[in-house]
C-alpha cells in the first residue's frame, strides 16, 4: 500500500482539523497508509477541542485508536487556532518542506497538503503566492 505523507497545514487555520477528521474516514486507510507531518502535541490538544481521541508519542500519533508515523520537524509553541501568527506560517512551510524531501527521496510515495494562509505566509516575507509555486521550486519544476 502507498505511503502518503500528509503536512497539517498551518496549525493556526483549519488543516490540522481536516487532517484529523479524515484520518477517522476508513475509506482513507483503505487507499494509502498515511504518514504525518505536523506537531504531535498540538494536533493532541487540538483533538480534545475536537473530542478526538489522539495521543502522541515521539515518532507516533495514535488518532481514534489507530497509530500512524509522525514527522514533526518543528515544535509550537504558542499558536492558537483561528489566530494567525509568524510561528503558524513559518511551521506550515517546514511541514512542507519536509513532506516533499520525503518524496524526493523516497520515504514516502506522495504527498497531500492540508491549506495554508497565504496571507500569514506574505506577512512572513515568503516568496510564492501558495502552495503550487512553492512545490514547483522544491522539486525543481519549471511547469
Amino acid at each position: 500500500m502507498s505511503r502518503v505523507a500528509i503536512t497539517m497545514g498551518d496549525p493556526a487555520g483549519v488543516g490540522p482539523e481536516i487532517l484529523l477528521k479524515a484520518l477517522k474516514d476508513k475509506e482513507v486507510h483503505s487507499i494509502c497508509t498515511p504518514v504525518i507531518v505536523g506537531d504531535g502535541p498540538y494536533l493532541t490538544h487540538l483533538g480534545r477541542r475536537l473530542s478526538i481521541p489522539v495521543e502522541s508519542f515521539g515518532d507516533l500519533i495514535r488518532i481514534d485508536g489507530k497509530e500512524y508515523p509522525l514527522v514533526s520537524p518543528t515544535r509550537l509553541a504558542s499558536v492558537e487556532p483561528g489566530r494567525p501568527s509568524k510561528e503558524a506560517a513559518l511551521a506550515s512551510i517546514e511541514y512542507i518542506e519536509r513532506g516533499v524531501r520525503m518524496a524526493m527521496d523516497g520515504e514516502v510515495d506522495a504527498l497531500v497538503t492540508c491549506p495554508i494562509n497565504k496571507e500569514a505566509l506574505k506577512a512572513v516575507g515568503f516568496p510564492f503566492p501558495g502552495h503550487t509555486e512553492f512545490l514547483a521550486h522544491l522539486t525543481g519544476t519549471e511547469e
